[in-house]
């Protein structure tokens, strides 16, 4: 990074950045989700394709709120945006916990998609902190997906062999809550 761009602020702005697409839906649930197919379709005998479909209502609600979202951003600006949709989305995440019917786990991760920041805000954030090595930010920010896969299976394996899927659910909606939020919030 440029020597004026290099601080412990603009630092601490990309890490945040990192961290936070790394417990966010993508970096986390979704690189995660293959350990949750076969607990779930056994406790309720699901097929797995029913199971599976949920990733695809996720990644259709991400693209159909994509340029709702970059709207949002330029009206209200990406970090209350982000801090808006983090918040909300916690809510669904910490709600997979507590799911009894296919209906509902369709419902919720439809809403998850809804709500999840995705890498927009980012974008404009890191932006306004890196001009002539905003492409070296923005490929460290993807260390927050390429890292956010291998600790969300750590996570979540660890998770779901002591308290279950729900358990490892809550556990992603309390990450989101209690370390992403706080994290945005500096931001």
């Amino acid at each position: 990074m440029a020597q004026r761009e290099f601080s412990a602020t603009s630092g601490g702005v990309l890490l945040a950045s990192v961290v936070a697409i790394m417990l966010g839906p993508t970096g986390i649930l979704l690189n995660t989700f293959s350990l949750f197919i076969a607990p779930m379709s056994a406790e309720y005998a699901w097929d797995r394709a029913e199971v599976s479909l949920l990733v695809t209502l996720f990644g259709l609600a991400v693209a159909i709120t994509s340029p709702l979202k970059g709207w949002l951003i330029d009206r209200w600006g990406a970090r209350r945006t982000m801090l808006g949709l983090t918040a909300a989305l916690s809510l669904p995440l910490l709600g997979l916990a507590a799911v009894n019917a296919v209906w509902q786990l369709y419902a919720l991760f439809l809403l998850i998609g809804l709500l999840a920041p995705g890498n927009l805000p980012y974008g404009r954030i890191l932006g306004l902190w890196f001009r002539q090595r905003l492409g070296v930010a923005y490929g460290l920010l993807g260390l927050g997906f390429g890292v956010g896969g291998p600790l969300g299976l750590l996570v979540g394996h660890q998770s779901l062999e002591a308290w279950g899927w729900r358990g490892a659910f809550l556990v992603y909606g309390v990450l989101e809550l209690g370390l992403a939020l706080p994290l945005l919030a500096w931001l």
